[in-house]
Protein backbone atom coordinates (compact mmCIF):
# COMPACT_ATOMS: atom_id res chain seq x y z
CA UNK A 1 0.00 0.00 0.00
CA UNK A 2 1.26 3.46 -0.85
CA UNK A 3 2.05 5.88 1.96
CA UNK A 4 -0.80 8.39 2.47
CA UNK A 5 -0.02 12.09 1.86
CA UNK A 6 -0.18 12.92 5.58
CA UNK A 7 2.47 10.30 6.40
CA UNK A 8 5.80 12.12 6.06
CA UNK A 9 9.24 12.18 7.66
CA UNK A 10 7.66 14.42 10.29
CA UNK A 11 4.95 11.82 10.90
CA UNK A 12 6.08 8.25 10.26
CA UNK A 13 3.69 6.89 12.87
CA UNK A 14 2.17 3.63 11.71
CA UNK A 15 2.79 0.01 10.79
CA UNK A 16 5.07 -0.72 7.84
CA UNK A 17 6.05 -3.94 6.09
CA UNK A 18 9.27 -4.62 4.21
CA UNK A 19 8.44 -5.06 0.51
CA UNK A 20 10.99 -7.62 -0.61
CA UNK A 21 9.75 -7.59 -4.20
CA UNK A 22 10.90 -3.97 -4.55
CA UNK A 23 13.88 -3.97 -2.17
CA UNK A 24 17.50 -4.90 -2.78
CA UNK A 25 18.84 -8.25 -1.66
CA UNK A 26 20.09 -7.61 1.88
CA UNK A 27 22.20 -10.79 2.13
CA UNK A 28 25.45 -9.12 0.92
CA UNK A 29 24.90 -6.25 3.38
CA UNK A 30 24.27 -8.56 6.32
CA UNK A 31 27.27 -10.71 5.38
CA UNK A 32 29.55 -7.66 5.47
CA UNK A 33 28.11 -6.86 8.90
CA UNK A 34 29.13 -10.28 10.16
CA UNK A 35 25.63 -11.75 10.51
CA UNK A 36 25.85 -15.54 10.32
CA UNK A 37 24.44 -17.53 7.42
CA UNK A 38 21.57 -19.11 9.38
CA UNK A 39 20.18 -15.74 10.44
CA UNK A 40 20.70 -14.29 6.96
CA UNK A 41 18.75 -17.22 5.52
CA UNK A 42 15.93 -16.66 8.00
CA UNK A 43 15.82 -12.95 7.25
CA UNK A 44 15.55 -13.76 3.57
CA UNK A 45 12.33 -15.73 3.98
CA UNK A 46 10.62 -13.93 6.86
CA UNK A 47 8.06 -11.13 6.82
CA UNK A 48 9.52 -8.03 8.49
CA UNK A 49 7.21 -5.48 10.11
CA UNK A 50 8.06 -2.07 11.58
CA UNK A 51 5.99 -0.34 14.27
CA UNK A 52 7.13 3.30 14.09
CA UNK A 53 6.45 6.00 16.67
CA UNK A 54 7.65 9.55 16.03
CA UNK A 55 7.37 12.24 18.68
CA UNK A 56 9.02 15.27 20.28
CA UNK A 57 10.74 15.13 23.66
CA UNK A 58 13.04 17.58 25.49
CA UNK A 59 16.74 16.83 25.35
CA UNK A 60 17.72 16.09 28.98
CA UNK A 61 20.93 18.11 28.61
CA UNK A 62 19.62 21.20 26.81
CA UNK A 63 15.86 21.03 27.56
CA UNK A 64 15.26 21.85 23.90
CA UNK A 65 12.66 19.73 22.10
CA UNK A 66 14.12 17.10 19.80
CA UNK A 67 12.52 14.70 17.34
CA UNK A 68 12.67 11.05 18.33
CA UNK A 69 11.79 8.01 16.22
CA UNK A 70 11.30 4.62 17.87
CA UNK A 71 11.12 1.57 15.60
CA UNK A 72 10.09 -1.84 16.90
CA UNK A 73 10.97 -4.44 14.27
CA UNK A 74 9.33 -7.86 14.37
CA UNK A 75 9.31 -10.83 12.03
CA UNK A 76 7.36 -13.97 11.22
CA UNK A 77 10.26 -16.41 11.64
CA UNK A 78 10.31 -16.55 15.42
CA UNK A 79 13.62 -14.69 15.67
CA UNK A 80 13.78 -12.03 18.41
CA UNK A 81 12.88 -8.57 17.19
CA UNK A 82 15.02 -5.44 17.40
CA UNK A 83 14.38 -1.88 18.51
CA UNK A 84 15.79 1.33 17.04
CA UNK A 85 15.65 4.51 19.12
CA UNK A 86 16.73 7.45 16.99
CA UNK A 87 17.34 10.91 18.46
CA UNK A 88 17.46 13.43 15.61
CA UNK A 89 19.99 15.92 16.98
CA UNK A 90 23.20 14.19 15.75
CA UNK A 91 24.20 13.25 19.30
CA UNK A 92 26.04 9.96 19.78
CA UNK A 93 23.80 7.27 21.24
CA UNK A 94 24.87 3.80 22.28
CA UNK A 95 22.57 1.00 21.16
CA UNK A 96 22.90 -2.76 21.52
CA UNK A 97 20.90 -5.72 20.24
CA UNK A 98 21.30 -9.44 19.61
CA UNK A 99 21.80 -9.00 15.86
CA UNK A 100 24.47 -6.30 15.58
CA UNK A 101 25.90 -5.96 19.08
CA UNK A 102 27.07 -2.59 20.40
CA UNK A 103 26.74 0.38 18.04
CA UNK A 104 27.01 4.15 18.27
CA UNK A 105 24.33 5.89 16.22
CA UNK A 106 23.86 9.49 15.09
CA UNK A 107 20.70 10.75 13.39
CA UNK A 108 19.52 14.09 12.02
CA UNK A 109 17.16 15.80 9.61
CA UNK A 110 18.78 17.25 6.48
CA UNK A 111 17.54 19.54 3.73
CA UNK A 112 18.10 19.61 -0.03
CA UNK A 113 20.60 21.21 -2.37
CA UNK A 114 20.11 22.13 -6.03
CA UNK A 115 22.50 20.48 -8.47
CA UNK A 116 23.76 22.01 -11.72
CA UNK A 117 20.90 20.37 -13.63
CA UNK A 118 18.38 21.98 -11.29
CA UNK A 119 17.47 18.76 -9.50
CA UNK A 120 17.08 18.88 -5.71
CA UNK A 121 18.84 16.08 -3.81
CA UNK A 122 19.59 15.50 -0.12
CA UNK A 123 22.41 17.75 1.05
CA UNK A 124 24.25 14.98 2.83
CA UNK A 125 27.67 15.24 4.47
CA UNK A 126 28.87 11.72 3.72
CA UNK A 127 30.30 9.98 6.80
CA UNK A 128 31.33 6.69 5.15
CA UNK A 129 35.14 6.64 4.99
CA UNK A 130 35.52 5.36 1.44
CA UNK A 131 36.39 7.68 -1.43
CA UNK A 132 33.90 6.54 -4.06
CA UNK A 133 31.40 8.87 -5.71
CA UNK A 134 29.10 5.88 -6.21
CA UNK A 135 28.29 5.98 -2.50
CA UNK A 136 27.25 9.63 -2.56
CA UNK A 137 25.18 9.19 -5.72
CA UNK A 138 23.36 6.21 -4.24
CA UNK A 139 22.59 7.92 -0.94
CA UNK A 140 21.36 11.04 -2.74
CA UNK A 141 18.98 8.88 -4.75
CA UNK A 142 20.65 9.42 -8.13
CA UNK A 143 21.35 5.72 -8.79
CA UNK A 144 20.08 2.27 -7.92
CA UNK A 145 23.51 0.73 -8.41
CA UNK A 146 26.62 1.43 -10.46
CA UNK A 147 24.85 0.82 -13.77
CA UNK A 148 21.30 2.09 -13.29
CA UNK A 149 20.07 5.61 -12.71
CA UNK A 150 17.12 6.37 -10.49
CA UNK A 151 14.32 8.91 -10.45
CA UNK A 152 15.37 9.51 -6.88
CA UNK A 153 13.75 10.89 -3.79
CA UNK A 154 10.64 13.00 -3.81
CA UNK A 155 11.30 16.57 -2.71
CA UNK A 156 8.62 17.17 -0.10
CA UNK A 157 8.33 20.42 1.82
CA UNK A 158 8.31 20.09 5.62
CA UNK A 159 5.12 21.07 7.38
CA UNK A 160 6.56 21.84 10.80
CA UNK A 161 10.35 21.64 10.61
CA UNK A 162 11.80 25.09 9.98
CA UNK A 163 15.42 25.42 8.87
CA UNK A 164 15.57 28.26 6.38
CA UNK A 165 14.68 28.38 2.72
CA UNK A 166 16.21 25.08 1.61
CA UNK A 167 13.90 22.56 -0.04
CA UNK A 168 12.99 19.02 0.91
CA UNK A 169 13.48 17.01 4.09
CA UNK A 170 15.27 13.71 4.69
CA UNK A 171 16.73 11.72 7.57
CA UNK A 172 20.44 10.87 7.73
CA UNK A 173 21.61 8.06 10.01
CA UNK A 174 25.18 6.96 10.67
CA UNK A 175 26.04 3.90 12.75
CA UNK A 176 29.47 2.71 13.91
CA UNK A 177 29.64 -0.88 15.10
CA UNK A 178 31.86 -1.38 18.15
CA UNK A 179 32.35 -5.13 17.69
CA UNK A 180 32.93 -5.93 14.01
CA UNK A 181 34.15 -2.52 12.88
CA UNK A 182 31.62 -1.79 10.15
CA UNK A 183 29.74 1.44 9.52
CA UNK A 184 26.25 1.88 8.13
CA UNK A 185 24.98 5.10 6.60
CA UNK A 186 21.35 5.65 5.65
CA UNK A 187 19.17 8.29 4.05
CA UNK A 188 15.41 8.02 4.55
CA UNK A 189 12.81 9.54 2.31
CA UNK A 190 9.97 8.78 -0.07
CA UNK A 191 10.20 7.65 -3.69
CA UNK A 192 7.68 6.88 -6.41
CA UNK A 193 8.12 3.18 -7.16
CA UNK A 194 5.76 1.46 -9.60
CA UNK A 195 3.48 4.50 -9.45
CA UNK A 196 3.18 4.43 -5.67
CA UNK A 197 4.68 6.70 -3.01
CA UNK A 198 6.84 4.46 -0.84
CA UNK A 199 8.94 4.98 2.28
CA UNK A 200 12.56 4.11 1.45
CA UNK A 201 15.76 3.68 3.43
CA UNK A 202 18.91 3.79 1.29
CA UNK A 203 21.79 2.03 3.03
CA UNK A 204 25.56 1.81 2.58
CA UNK A 205 27.50 -0.60 4.80
CA UNK A 206 31.30 -0.34 4.75
CA UNK A 207 34.13 -2.32 6.31
CA UNK A 208 37.87 -2.38 5.63
CA UNK A 209 37.55 -0.56 2.31
CA UNK A 210 34.69 -2.71 1.02
CA UNK A 211 31.06 -1.67 0.85
CA UNK A 212 27.58 -2.86 -0.10
CA UNK A 213 24.51 -0.78 -0.92
CA UNK A 214 20.82 -1.59 -0.59
CA UNK A 215 17.55 0.22 -1.16
CA UNK A 216 14.98 -0.95 1.38
CA UNK A 217 11.37 -0.28 0.37
CA UNK A 218 8.37 -0.43 2.71
CA UNK A 219 4.64 -0.68 2.17
CA UNK A 220 2.31 1.21 4.48
CA UNK A 221 0.07 -1.23 6.36
CA UNK A 222 -1.94 1.26 8.38
CA UNK A 223 -2.06 3.78 11.18
CA UNK A 224 -1.82 2.63 14.77
CA UNK A 225 -4.96 2.51 16.85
Amino acid sequence: MAAPPDVTLENLNGIWMLDKSLSSDTNPVLALQGVNWVIRKAVGITTVTLDITEYHEPNPETSKPVVRIDIAQSNSSGLPGTTEKRILDWSENLQEDHLFGKCIAQTRLIRGIKQDDGKIVPNIDIQTQIEDETIAKFLRGETLDQDRTSEGFLVESPREYDAGEDEGLWVQLFVRNQVNGWTAEQVWGFEIIENERRFVRRLVVAKEGKYQVARIVYKFVGKKE
